[in-house]
């Protein structure tokens, strides 16, 4: 079957323009629309969210620098310094990373920048019960999301020290030798193998 050739309308006259978040038809994209956010904070919250961290922190260090308010609540920046340090920083905890990543240039304007920011508006408590509990539930699983990435990040250093020996131990042997042999290791096996116990939890 051919496919069908395009059709080109000429001499249309427009009489409304409309738009639309998803086009209805096979194929159709969307390559133009404008949308006021001022009315609906929430969306322009949700636009802040999907920026870049380098973004941010250079739209922050411009702040600072020209004296301007800071387009961003303490709690923002506080959640984007803690990626560029997770990022950037080795260090066997997220707030030996975090505080490694203050002493930094930039960590040092973001710091700034966070005791001048304005702070996130707090949310409202729990009305009942059980948004109580789903709301300790949460602070549990992002507590013990950190604490997952934090031993991951001490297995990977105890594996990589174990590598390093190893080579130095045996002069010649390639990396990718002395990686197989000690992730072959029981030791190191069972130190893998636990990864589930911090995992598994926080996949419901």
């Amino acid at each position: 079957m051919q496919p069908r050739k395009a059709r080109v309308l000429r001499n249309l006259r427009i009489t409304s323009v409309d738009s639309v978040d998803r086009g209805a038809g096979r194929g159709v994209r969307i390559v133009l629309m404008k949308r006021d956010l001022s009315d609906q904070p929430g969306l322009h919250e949700q636009e802040k969210i999907k920026m870049k961290t380098r973004k941010v922190v250079a739209i922050t260090k411009r702040a600072v620098e020209t004296g301007a308010a800071i387009p961003f609540t303490s709690d923002d920046l506080y959640t984007v310094m803690q990626k560029r340090a997770d990022k950037e920083i080795d260090g066997a905890t997220a707030a030996i990373r975090f505080a490694k990543y203050c002493e930094m240039p930039d960590g040092r304007v973001m710091l700034q920048a966070q005791k001048r920011a304005a702070p996130a508006a707090s949310a409202p408590p729990p009305a009942t019960a059980f948004d109580r509990l789903e709301l300790e539930r949460q602070q549990h699983v992002a507590k013990a999301r950190t604490a997952a990435g934090d031993r991951e990040r001490q297995m990977q250093g105890a594996i990589e020290e174990q590598i390093r020996a190893l080579m130095t131990a045996r002069p010649g042997m390639t990396e990718a030798a002395a990686r197989a042999q000690v992730t072959r290791s029981p030791k190191v096996q069972n130190m893998l193998a636990s990864r589930s116990i911090y995992r598994d939890p926080l996949a419901t």
